[in-house]
């Protein structure tokens, strides 16, 4: 009998499965119309049916995957085909879940629950909503993107949003907030922690009583209250101090708080989402953000990628934010040393630099040709140093391509390449180990570690730095 929900469609590709038909009339029993894999179908979720994992396989997986981009399920139907290793290289080749039918833990049903996440996913991603306000098409912006969906329509989990500034951590919380499925969502209450003064941070979270201190003539709600049933965003929570960070732990932990100046407990339950540009695990290391907060704001963690690493959406960004710009919301034709030059620039700022940068340029554009050399403000035209671009992927080849001429090792090689990396962002970041650290991927720890290591500084001691 097939289920009554919408009909989901996935691919499927045999590399040596057999004995398939079983499977194939239990999933078409369940709602799931399947069809041969063709340029036609690659949108859609995708069966990858296999008896043993060799090095074809794993190419075809890397293709159908698209990096990642397009979910596979890859299905082993052999004996022992899927060991553990074959799982973590399948997973590592780009399908999105792997698993044996003959293993007897995974049925018809389970697969069929997941096409169906899958496809809600899908949806949502390609939506207005998103894709209008999230620019990008990149493999690593999607793939993080599918994360943070699935985890705001699928659970109601507190969420901690990291990254660099200007990587649109305030945009993924309204995203979050949007898609929260709850029946009865109040409203999303924005706090932003470097904004809060001491004397009154108390007040902003709790509220306070009338009288209860000199200015207040009459009783207030703080965020506590304002965000019951609904969502509570605490921006660069890193800045809150330590007498705060544990009153608000007790607030996450008993769902109950006093306004200042007040006796009575009112009850509040609300999402939790959390964004900082700072490495909570080096203040934790250093005390200046508990552990235990840190655990009960992190169920959910999500690392949003700098501009740096979705490059490729540059062009798609620099026309949305052009047109968004433009009096008439017209598309903005870019001469082609103007769309190398943006496409070719550092943004420490991320998004948001780039939005700023564009905006200049919107501000001196005139008339309905080609923005041109000449329209980029003075401030932004390339000096001819290497700090205002990051180079080309030929540059890197040429230039690898010399050292090997001289016979310089791939393992030589790559210590130059780390030593080049750490010295220009270190030196793009004016020093700042933590900011340094996170462009780069590690802890500020393992920062100084390397410094060390490549005799570039000695390790800072824990509460040192420049």
């Amino acid at each position: 009998m097939t289920n009554d929900r919408q009909v989901i469609t996935v691919w499927v590709h045999h590399h040596g499965g057999s004995g398939t038909e079983p499977l194939m009339e239990q999933l078409t029993s369940r709602g799931i119309r399947l069809v041969e894999r063709s340029p036609e179908t690659e949108r859609f979720g995708g069966l990858f049916i296999v008896d043993a994992i060799d090095t074809q396989a794993l190419e075809l997986l890397r293709a159908y995957s698209k990096g990642g981009r397009s979910r596979v399920f890859a299905l082993g139907m052999g004996g022992e085909l899927l060991r553990s290793e074959h799982l973590w290289a399948v997973l590592a080749s780009g399908a999105s879940d792997a698993g044996n039918w003959n293993s007897g833990l995974l049925k018809a049903e389970d697969l069929t629950e997941r096409f169906r996440r899958w496809e809600d996913i899908e949806t949502i991603l390609r939506s207005p909503l998103v894709a209008n306000n999230l620019v990008g098409s990149c493999s690593c912006w999607h793939m993080f993107l599918r994360r943070v969906i699935e985890a705001a329509c699928y659970s109601c989990s507190s969420i901690l949003l990291s990254g660099q500034s200007g990587t649109g951590k305030e945009l993924l919380a309204r995203l979050i907030h949007t898609l929260d499925r709850r029946e009865d969502k109040g409203e999303l209450i924005v706090l932003d922690c470097t904004t809060i003064q001491a004397e009154l941070s108390g007040s902003e979270f709790f509220g306070h009583e009338k009288g209860s201190f000199t200015g207040a003539i009459s009783r207030r709600d703080g965020a506590f209250a304002l965000a019951d049933k609904g969502t509570l965003f605490l921006d660069e929570i890193s800045e809150l101090p330590l007498p705060l960070q544990a009153k608000l732990l007790r607030v996450i932990q008993e769902g109950s708080y006093k306004r200042i100046g007040g006796n009575t407990w009112h009850e509040t339950n609300f999402r939790l989402l959390c964004a900082t540009n700072r490495d909570l695990d080096l203040l934790m290391e250093e005390g200046l953000f508990r552990r235990d907060l840190y655990y009960r704001i992190a169920t959910w963690t999500a690392n949003v990628p700098p501009l740096s690493d979705r490059r490729e959406d540059i062009p798609e960004l620099v026309r949305y934010f052009a047109r968004q710009l433009c009096a008439d919301g017209k598309d903005v034709c870019l001469d082609a040393p103007v769309e190398q030059y943006l496409f070719e620039r550092v943004y420490h700022g991320n998004v948001r630099e780039l939005r700023q940068v564009i905006s200049r340029i919107m501000l001196r554009h005139v008339g309905g040709g080609a923005v041109t050399v000449g329209t980029l403000d003075p401030d932004d035209v390339p000096r001819g140093d290497a700090k205002h671009t990051s180079g080309t992927t030929g540059g890197l080849e040429d230039s690898v391509r010399q050292l090997l001429v001289k016979g310089t090792g791939l393992k030589e090689i790559g210590k130059m390449a780390e030593n080049a990396a750490l010295s220009i962002v270190l030196d793009e970041e004016n020093g700042r180990l933590g900011d340094a650290a996170m462009r780069l991927g590690l802890t500020r720890r393992a920062l100084e570690l390397r410094r060390a290591g490549n005799g570039q500084r000695k390790p800072f001691k824990k509460n040192g730095g420049p």
